[in-house]
């Protein structure tokens, strides 16, 4: 993609499905006149207009030729226009929305009809694009235009119109500011080196960068994090064979999705299901359980329960009421477990563990009678939302574009750090600081190439 020229250019912007409204829209000078002749409102002077307004009247449709003229003749359909004459707009430049009857064909014909009229169609994600060009938007926000479509459940719904609200961007450009105010402080001592003058002090400039990557390293930790964002969080039952983890696996799942029976040793495979709970998007996978001298089938599956669990959101450690429970697997945070002890229908009261239940937060369940599966599920969401907590964090695409870039920026800011504590020049220690911040840049979009907007603003549909 490269970057547009300020002409006019309209497309759909509702979904490809028919829908009781569609809406088109047009950007650019003289959007109003583009539909001059095809609009005709209540107000005539309707253009003269110097503020956002809602005008109500009928749109012209005009004949077709070629091979689709067959049934077409000039005809009327009411509509709404939305005219935002000046920059006061989305994309920062005169726009129009025209709301219609959402019938795809009839929006298309509509569009034909204004194509004609010096408007050409808008590319992918265009409307966007303009946006930021205009400095409506920075680049941080306009992936959040893209999270804000593209989320899969209520949460990461809610993390992509914070970032499209400023979250994100609001921190980073007050620190990058700081940085920005840091490093003219140094250029301005190295002016006035011969006159002995100093504008910042050495333990000033290492408090001020201190706080820089305090921040920056914890935005970068959050990108590793949110990368997993981007696939679905996995919820991973394990344990020893015969702990009843198929039945709770069907019964969190809501179906007869994995094979249960007395036998131990059922389950050699992964088996997995999306579950959506409480419009939390999830996986739940069903593993293999532990054995002493496994087949080499039993293995393979065990094997793959072991990658599952190494990149688990969470894991459901599950023992019935014979056993004790394991309270850790070797290579996963405890923090992302949760001890299930399972088939509690099946023990009298007396051997349900109570103090180990009561001491350590394990959740008891009979699956087989529904008992604590609501609980169960309100434990699983619990973790998933930590390890998501904070509004002002990144979403996965986000987090995967900035991941280079913040690696840039702290791995600079830390050579210049090291300079200072060293006594080295401040024109060393600059040099440093304007590499930094020129990573940084490319993060809210200071600093951006044609290649980067493509690889953004190309993941949007047309009319975006």
């Amino acid at each position: 993609m490269t970057k547009p020229e300020l002409d006019l250019i309209a497309a759909i912007a509702s979904a490809p499905e028919g829908s009781g409204r569609g809406i088109i829209r047009i950007s650019g000078l003289g959007a109003a006149t583009a539909i001059h002749e095809l609009f005709s409102p209540d107000d005539p002077n309707w253009t003269q207009e110097t503020s956002p307004r809602r005008w109500n009247g009928t749109f012209r449709l005009t004949a077709q030729s070629g091979s689709d003229a067959a049934g077409s003749c000039e005809s009327s359909i009411p509509v709404a226009v939305y005219h935002w004459p000046s920059h006061r707009s989305y994309t920062g430049e005169p726009l129009i929305e025209i709301h219609a009857p959402g019938s795809p064909v009839l929006l298309e014909r509509m569009l034909s009809g204004i194509f004609v009229r010096g408007v050409r169609p808008a590319r992918r994600g265009e409307f966007t694009l303009r946006a930021f060009l205009a400095g409506k938007i920075d680049l941080v926000q306009a992936e959040g235009v893209l999270g804000t479509i593209d989320a899969r459940d209520s949460d990461e719904l809610k993390r992509a119109l914070s970032q499209l609200a400023g979250g994100i961007s609001r921190g980073f450009v007050e620190m990058r500011n700081d940085l920005l105010n840091l490093l003219a402080d140094l250029e301005a001592g190295l002016d006035f080196t011969d006159e002995g003058l100093t504008f910042v002090t050495r333990e000033d400039v290492l408090r001020r960068m201190d706080d820089a990557l305090g921040y920056l390293q914890k935005l970068r930790l959050q990108a590793e994090e949110r990368l997993w964002s981007r696939e679905l969080p996995t919820v991973v039952i394990t344990g020893p064979t015969n702990a009843g983890k198929s039945t709770l696996f069907n019964a969190l799942a809501g179906e007869e999705a994995a094979i249960v029976s007395a036998e131990a040793g059922t389950t050699r495979d992964l088996v997995s299901r999306d579950v959506c709970w409480e419009g939390v998007a999830l996986k739940l996978i069903d593993s293999a359980g532990d054995e002493a001298a496994p087949s080499v089938q039993v293995a393979d599956g065990l094997r793959l329960r072991d990658e599952e669990l190494q990149g688990a959101t969470v894991v459901l450690i599950c023992g019935d009421l014979k056993e004790e429970l394991s309270f850790g697997i070797p290579g996963i945070d405890e923090a992302h477990t949760i001890q299930v002890r399972t088939k509690t229908d099946l023990q009298p009261p007396e051997n349900l563990f109570l103090t180990e239940q009561k001491s350590t937060g394990v959740v008891s369940v009979s699956a087989k009678l529904g008992e604590g599966i609501v609980e169960l599920r309100s434990a699983v969401l619990a973790q998933i939302r930590r390890r998501n907590e904070g509004e002002e964090s990144l979403i996965g695409t986000t987090a995967a574009r900035c991941r280079h870039s913040l690696d840039h920026g702290i791995e600079g800011l830390l050579r210049a750090k090291e300079l200072v504590v060293s006594g080295e020049g401040d024109e060393f220690v600059t040099q440093e600081l304007r590499m930094a911040l020129e990573g940084l840049g490319e993060i809210t979009g200071e600093v951006y190439t044609e290649d980067l907007l493509d690889r953004i603003f190309s993941r949007f549909c047309i009319g975006k």
